[in-house]
């Protein structure tokens, strides 16, 4: 079986990057501590939870309250004070009130476009990146495979991994809308890699070939 380079290549290199973006972005934190979506007050937000600086992270876990973690965040703040300072009470309370405020219903205002309950909502369908990582392993395991003689000449093989190419690239836009939802405006480095992820989706969907072309080879 002879494996050939045709016109599939460069969308399976444009799926190879995206597949890599997707992982890293699936990978923050509370996984690693190095990428988040979101972060804002020393509070970095990834897929599966989040992690507040200087106190530890959450749970790997499929939906959290974004809101939760600045009120732990202002809940340790307050005590660190009361330990290491030995500061009077109202001077404790003076520092606190320096700390991000308090919105309705025990809300952190944190300038965060939608309201805490919108974004535990959302926060939920942060699983879409994995969903969209899937889809684009798959994908390019597919190009691979359209390398080879006998699959790079089935029009019906090639229509097939458009079409999920397609639905690769709305699901991998639709994990960055989600994105902008739940951070804008806070976003972090996590946000622009699934950003990249859509753009290179698009353009391997867009060049994808959908004719056998035999005479394609090197």
């Amino acid at each position: 079986m002879n494996i050939r380079t045709r016109a599939a290549t460069p969308a399976t290199v444009f799926l190879l990057a995206a597949f890599v973006l997707l992982l890293l972005s699936c990978i923050s934190v509370p996984i690693t501590k190095t990428i988040a979506l979101g972060a804002f007050n020393g509070v970095a937000f990834g897929v599966f939870g989040y992690c507040i600086n200087g106190q530890g992270c959450s749970a790997v876990q499929l939906g959290y309250n974004p809101n939760q973690a600045f009120q732990q965040a202002n809940s340790h703040s307050t005590s660190k004070l009361r330990r290491k300072r030995d500061l009077p009470e109202h001077i404790v309370h003076l520092l606190a009130r320096q700390q991000p405020r308090q919105g309705p219903g025990g809300g952190t205002n944190n300038n965060f476009s939608l309201p805490p309950s919108a974004r535990n909502g959302l926060s939920n369908i942060l699983i879409v990146h994995v969903i969209a990582g899937v889809l684009t392993f798959i994908a390019l395991a597919l190009s691979l495979i359209a390398h080879i003689h006998s699959p790079s000449h089935s029009t019906r093989f090639l229509l097939a991994i458009f079409i999920i190419q397609i639905l690769n690239t709305l699901l991998t836009l639709l994990s960055f809308l989600v994105d902008l939802l739940v951070f804008v405006p806070h976003f972090a480095f996590g946000t622009w890699l699934v950003l990249a992820a859509t753009v290179c989706n698009a353009v391997a969907t867009s060049i994808f070939p959908l004719h056998p072309n035999p005479s394609t080879c090197l």
